[in-house]
């Protein structure tokens, strides 16, 4: 308590002269428009979002529009007022607009807007920032009031920076969190001002605007800010050009539309406007989040000068110059613009029914590898998307629908109206028996589709299946644990169809969980071994730093060659998490075949997946003997966090047999199978070791314990050119067997020497 008297009476010293009374604090505006939607309850109302997580604060947004408690088959915009604590015009501007729309409702303009549109206002989503600023505690507090360090006080500095509590709400959006400031993360006098919060939408502030944001599909918004150093002054920022190097595909238009709004707003001295950029920083960001997840069109506009609390004067000028912004986005909307009326529209149905439906649309000529899928209205099928006049191509699809695919122009004169009835598939339910050779265990039944794969599970005691789906090619893959992963093609036909699963156990060729080390493996780059920082799995990470290097290629190969003659069912199972530049920065996992000089790539990945297995049917390798490594490719510019590299497991249904072929290039010894391998087991009690010798010579392969000393000799002559397979039995020369342990084999030539590491398990 004495804290806060201390903290209040060195407040009311620097603030000498307050907060202007025009400022609205949290209570003011809660009761003003409490007060307007009894006046005009007919085309406003107030709906409570939220309540923060400190103190309890209600997160209030005021939706505009006749029939207003309905949610209506019309375009949607939205206003986000004051974010950033300190930069309080955000909350003005829009009660300013909230009020004069509603004063002037009965005129013929307003009426229109109202009448058409929905308007959404959201004059503070920072309720707790800005009680901070009006309370005058500290008039350049920037954040909410998280407790971030968990001592139950709000610790702050008065003055700009290090407060140690809060979350940049602007910097919790989950498009580009990664790259956004970190608790600790140096600055200047702003330290810790910036901090984007433990994780993505952490913040219930952030989250209340997603879900908003979900539900009413805007087109068009505006979030308003200011800037306390000036540097960002008067400018309206659009997504997005990073680093000047890698535009957003819909640079050109955003760029222009932003002009026009930008060359709208006088600025402050009357010696010119605001000035359009894109966003340049690759931190996060509202207006960039809002495209990349809904192609809404946000700007982010900042308002006024560093002089970010003006009196009266100043403040009512800025409103008066700023709110043109908006009403020409509305404007845009209806359709209002004379030189440009630019927007495709169109409600998606069922061509039987004539349902609406929520179909996914695409552009294909705008569309990017980070983008969000968009959908169209849950309730009405509705899809809107503002752009430049030109011919485009609309792709939309359902699952369980045909996609339909069509060219659209797109006119400056009149908005562009395009229905589309999806054609539905008929049913199709595929059924059968489920059996395992051994002990059942859960079956995972994994149906691919472009759109997103679903995962039906069959539980131990269930013998049989069934899958609702529909006509029409389907992939299956079909996995439990301990047996071979299944790939299935089946081209269902409407009605019932049938399909007997028959799970084989498998026989591992290779394992690895990183409990260990690198002994198994080739590393090229900055490999290291840790855990995923937030969600603790053990993997292979392609650099310990923040992010990876730009132009690099790093490598990571399983040492030695794998003999896959007389393997069947054939798979790779890895479980990996990766996070790169989309489209730009690739993961593959890589395979070489005897024979080839080329690694040829079986899987390929980019953008962001949190932690999922893959699974890789490696059926057109059986009879090879064949590398296999993991490799990340980056391009010059624009860096991420990376590949995090899990459990994995190569995999058989049978055990591998030697199989003559040519003769072999080079001498190498390859990975032991099944690693670790058990060794009372009668199914798999030996491991086997493949080797190849270049030229005939002298042969020494021998198996050592950890101390050096040697086990097992398992070839000691001379040995011609050629490819060769070993067995161990875990006993050593004198027919003991070992204990369960790490051991080591080494291939010795007259030219070279050779170890790898086994596990054996007793």
């Amino acid at each position: 308590m004495k804290r806060i008297i201390l903290l209040m009476i060195l407040l009311a010293v620097l603030n000498i002269w307050g907060l202007d009374p025009i400022y609205h604090n949290n209570a003011e505006i809660a009761a003003e428009l409490d007060s307007l939607q009894q006046q005009y309850p007919d085309i406003m109302m107030v709906r409570e979002l939220g309540v923060t997580a400190t103190d309890g604060l209600p997160v209030l947004a005021v939706k505009i529009s006749d029939n207003v408690t309905v949610d209506e088959d019309e375009p949607a915009v939205l206003f986000l007022g004051q974010c950033h604590a300190e930069e309080v015009m955000g909350v003005e501007i829009c009660m300013a607009m909230i009020h004069e729309m509603l004063l002037y409702h009965n005129t013929t303009y307003y009426t229109t807007l109202i009448n058409n549109i929905e308007i959404w206002i959201v004059p503070t989503h920072n309720p707790e920032g800005l009680q901070v600023v009006t309370d005058e505690w500290d008039t350049s507090y920037r954040k909410n009031k998280s407790d971030t360090n968990n001592n139950g006080i709000f610790d702050f500095v008065v003055g700009v920076g290090h407060d140690v509590d809060g979350v940049d709400l602007n910097r919790n959006y989950d498009f580009n969190w990664v790259h956004s400031d970190t608790l600790y993360t140096p600055g200047g006098n702003e330290l810790y001002d910036y901090y984007r919060g433990p994780s993505p939408f952490s913040e219930p502030e952030a989250q209340y605007v997603k879900q908003l944001a979900d539900e009413q599909h805007f087109i068009l918004s505006i979030a308003w800010h200011s800037s306390r150093t000036g540097n960002l002054s008067e400018k309206v920022y659009y997504p997005w050009n990073w680093e000047q190097q890698k535009p957003c595909v819909d640079l050109e238009f955003n760029a222009a539309y932003a002009a026009t709004i930008a060359y709208m707003i006088e600025n402050q001295t009357g010696s010119g406007y605001y000035q359009p950029f894109p966003t340049e920083g690759r931190n996060s960001k509202a207006h960039d989040w809002f495209y990349n997840e809904y192609g809404t069109l946000q700007f982010e506009i900042e308002a006024g000068t560093s002089n970010l609390q003006p009196g009266p004067e100043i403040l009512l000028d800025t409103i008066e110059r700023c709110k043109v912004a908006p009403y020409h986005m509305m404007n845009r909307v209806l359709g209002y613009q004379s030189d440009d009326k630019a927007l495709l529209k169109g409600i998606i149905t069922d061509a039987v029914t004539g349902e609406p439906l929520q179909a996914e649309y695409i552009i294909e000529e705008r569309n990017a590898p980070s983008f969000t899928p968009r959908f169209s209205d849950e309730l009405y099928g509705r899809y809107w998307w503002i752009c430049a006049a030109r011919s485009y191509t609309l792709h939309v699809r359902k699952k369980g629908y045909a996609d339909n695919v069509q060219s659209v122009y797109v006119s400056n004169m009149v908005q562009t109206v395009r229905d589309v009835a999806l054609q539905p598939l008929a049913d199709a339910t595929l059924s059968g028996s489920v059996s395992f050779s051994g002990t059942p265990t859960p079956l995972s039944i994994i149906v691919l589709h472009e759109m997103g794969d679903e995962i039906f599970g069959v539980a131990v005691d269930e013998q049989n299946y069934e899958i609702d789906w529909w006509e029409g090619t389907a992939e299956f893959v079909l996995s439990a644990e301990g047996y071979t992963t299944k790939f299935v093609s089946i081209d269902l036909a409407a009605g019932e169809n049938n399909y007997n699963i028959v799970m084989e156990p498998e026989v591992v060729l290779f394992s690895e969980d990183w409990s260990g080390d690198f002994s198994q493996w080739v590393v090229d780059g900055d490999w290291y071994i840790g855990a995923d920082p937030i969600y603790g799995v053990p993997a292979a990470k392609d650099t310990p730093n923040r992010f990876y290097q730009n132009s690099s290629e790093s490598t990571l190969e399983i040492e030695g060659f794998f003999n896959l003659h007389g393997a069947s069912e054939l798979s790779l199972k890895v479980m990996n998490n990766y996070h790169t530049e989309h489209g730009y920065d690739f993961c593959y996992i890589e395979i070489k075949p005897d024979g080839s000089d080329i690694w040829q790539q079986v899987k390929t990945l980019s953008g962001v997946r949190s932690w999922k297995y893959d699974y890789i049917d490696l059926s057109d390798y059986v009879d090879t003997y064949s590398r296999i490594r993991f490799r990340l490719s980056t391009d010059d510019s624009l860096d991420d966090p990376g590949w995090w590299i899990g459990e994995m497991k190569l995999v058989s249904a049978t055990a591998v047999d030697q199989q003559e072929s040519e003769l072999p290039a080079v001498t190498a010894l390859g990975v032991s199978y099944p690693n670790p391998f058990y060794a009372n087991n009668s199914r798999i009690g030996t491991c086997k070791i493949d080797y190849s010798i270049s030229q005939a010579g002298e042969v020494e392969l021998s198996v050592y314990n950890l101390r050096g000393q040697k086990v097992r000799s398992l070839v000691s002559e001379t040995v011609p050119a050629g490819k060769y397979t070993i067995s161990w039995d875990g006993r050593n020369n004198a027919g003991q067997t070992t204990a369960s342990g790490v051991y080591f084999y080494q291939l010795k030539t007259d030219s070279e020497i050779i170890n790898r590491k086994m596990i054996l398990i007793r």
